[in-house]
């Protein structure tokens, strides 16, 4: 997962932005999961 995003095609720009957003919430999640409220 690293390298391919470089391409910018139409089908590896929506899949990018899929991944990307994917991580993102993993992160807030670990993130919230690791700081109470």
């Amino acid at each position: 997962m690293s390298g391919q995003l470089s391409v910018g095609g139409m089908s590896n720009n929506w899949l990018g932005t899929c991944a990307l957003m994917v991580v993102a919430f993993s992160f807030f999640s670990q993130y919230s999961a690791s700081v109470p409220p």
